[in-house]
């Protein structure tokens, strides 16, 4: 069996795997423009680098967000148009989830992790994942605050990520800045990994979603 991830939330990352061993790990950072200019070019050059080809991957799953909506819209399309084409099977699943899985692996068990992104005019995005039984769980859905609240939103996470460090420190109270970690690009071989999320066999336009955000306490 032949696995795809693409992730386009934050430059391109691209993951595959043939009969469990990981063949491709492309990460490529910088703006969302950048990772989907001549995005289809780019992923089969890397394919067929491997001797691959699209129609050759039998599931494929593509990073939702939070990111930039432009990127991660283009990502889905191109994965939603390569699966209607080669009847793969596909699904959509957080980028947020696999930045926590990777930053937090070694997290003791019930250990909060917070993965941040920028939401623009001065606020943040902050969604919360927990380790249960190994496990790293949903805990709290992307949501946008102001910098004020941060300290009171964080104040029991032991693990701070973000893709866009430099923009999302300096909307940290100090203290919490000091605990960031920067992720300049996503590690798509986390959404290579088993876990409970189902694909959809039959693709349709409007399966897959981008990661919605709403407000703080609402």
């Amino acid at each position: 069996m032949i696995i795809g991830a693409l992730d386009t939330s934050v430059g391109l990352s691209l993951a595959v795997a043939v009969h469990g061993e990981i063949t491709i790990d492309y990460r490529q950072s910088g703006t969302p423009r950048e990772g989907t200019r001549n995005l289809a070019i780019k992923v089969q050059e890397l394919l067929r680098e491997k001797e691959l080809i699209p129609a050759m991957i039998t599931r494929w799953t593509v990073g939702t967000g939070p990111g930039s909506f432009t990127g991660i819209r283009s990502g889905i399309a191109f994965i939603s148009g390569i699966c209607l084409q080669s009847a793969a099977e596909y699904r959509g699943l957080p980028t947020s989830w696999a930045l926590a899985l990777n930053t937090a692996e070694n997290a003791a068990d019930n250990e909060c992790t917070a993965v941040l992104n920028d939401a623009r005019q001065g606020q943040l995005i902050i969604t919360r994942y927990r380790k249960q039984e190994g496990m790293m769980t949903l805990e709290q859905e992307a949501q946008i605050i102001h910098p004020e609240q941060a300290a009171a939103v964080l104040n029991d996470c032991s693990v701070l990520v973000s893709p866009q460090a430099e923009v999302v420190k300096n909307l940290l109270p100090p203290e919490l800045g000091r605990c960031l970690t920067a992720v300049p690009s996503i590690d798509a071989t986390a959404f290579l990994k088993d876990h409970d999320w189902p694909r959809q066999s039959s693709p349709r336009p409007s399966h897959i979603e981008p990661v919605y955000v709403s407000g703080f306490g609402k």
